[in-house]
């Protein structure tokens, strides 16, 4: 295999697969990326076996071949050369060399017949694919990701849900004490189906995302969705989990709602949070007319109290919520962003809506104040 390619180009891929290769080394070929070169193109492939990447660049090929090295160490070299073409070529041996100008280097690679197969997105159109503008998907994926549970133990939890019903694209994250909502009418949307995600492929989805424009294609398929996004195909396993039903916990009446600035609010919950007990960090919210006064208190420390104003409905209220899940929130939004809440009572859910993204939803389950 020899071959010339751009550092943006070959960099680009490289650092994609930087969050895929398998670092724990299960097996040695997964900590590895595979260069593939045909006529006029080099695709780079990474894997954990559980999500694969395909980036296809151009290159100028003088020889067919394939060859692999460790992802870490190539991207490292890449990065350090100087903007331009880089040679890459193989030997008998597996090593790969790398060259640009006067530096040269040399990777102990592995047989490339080692490298694991990967699963490719089915060629025809299919009733489980459909197209969602790049920058749409990105931001649902945002609003949603955050939400979802690190307890590898719940599985179900531990990713973001996709779910396909009715016309419409739902992608939802819970991690049992808060819920978070995105539902998008597509079209293409026409078999109805429920699959979950981990944590790490939206993660990955995500980087894939990151300041591209135009359509994407997501194809659902045997146990992997694949993900199409121009010369980048992501192929990622799905949990096998069923996902918690979540429309029982979203309240359907309110007794008092609350309309606030996020980025005011935010601000004040930081400054408060810093005295929040550190295991649970609760802060206590009481709602008058017209401002939300914060409070939060450690034994050790002290106290901080704080008011803001707000638009508010009802009678004189209050409720505890976990601190950091209220930044969490609030953080997904510009400062001033109308955030707006609607409170039955202090046990049961909360809502948060943000009337400038009508179709995002945040349910969060107030803490018991002792």
């Amino acid at each position: 295999m020899e071959c010339r390619m751009t550092k943006d180009d070959l960099l680009g891929a490289l650092y994609l697969a930087q969050g895929i290769v398998d670092r724990r080394v299960t097996l040695p070929v997964l900590a590895h990326v595979l260069i593939q070169v045909s006529n006029r193109e080099a695709t780079i492939l990474a894997t954990d076996q559980e999500i694969g990447l395909r980036r296809r660049s151009g290159a100028v090929v003088s020889k067919r071949g394939a060859a692999t090295a460790n992802a870490r160490v190539l991207y490292e070299i890449v990065r350090s050369l100087a903007d331009g073409e880089i040679e890459l070529r193989t030997d008998e041996r597996y090593q790969l060399e790398v060259k640009q100008g006067r530096s040269q280097f040399r990777i102990v690679g592995i047989d490339p017949e080692e490298f694991p197969a990967m699963p490719a997105a089915p060629e025809a159109k299919t009733k489980a694919q459909l197209s969602i503008d790049a920058e749409n998907l990105r931001r649902m994926l945002e609003l949603t990701l955050f939400a979802s549970s690190a307890d590898e133990a719940r599985p179900a939890l531990c990713g973001v849900c996709f779910e396909r019903r009715d016309g419409l694209l739902n992608v939802v994250a819970s991690d049992g004490h808060r819920l978070s909502l995105v539902s998008r009418p597509l079209k293409g949307v026409r078999a109805d189906a429920s699959v979950i995600l981990s944590r790490k492929a939206v993660t990955e989805m995500l980087k894939v995302l990151d300041g591209l424009s135009g359509e994407v294609q997501l194809t659902f398929a045997g146990g992997v969705v694949f993900l199409g996004a121009g010369d980048v195909e992501l192929a990622m396993r799905t949990v096998q989990a069923e996902f918690p039903s979540y429309e029982a916990v979203i309240p359907r009446e309110s007794k008092r709602a609350l309309r606030i600035p996020a980025g005011r609010w935010s601000q004040a919950l930081r400054r408060v949070g810093v005295l929040a007990v550190e295991q649970t960090h609760p802060v206590r919210l009481t709602l008058d007319s017209g401002k939300v006064e914060m409070w939060a208190r450690n034994t050790e420390l002290g106290e901080a109290r704080e008011e803001v104003e707000a638009e508010y409905t009802g009678d004189t209220f209050t409720i505890g919520f976990n601190v950091r899940y209220l930044l969490d929130v609030l953080g997904l939004f510009p400062g001033d962003t109308t955030v707006a809440v609607e409170l039955e009572d202090d046990e049961s859910p909360t809502i948060f809506r943000v009337p400038d993204e009508p179709e995002f939803l945040y349910v969060l389950m107030p803490m018991r104040l002792s």
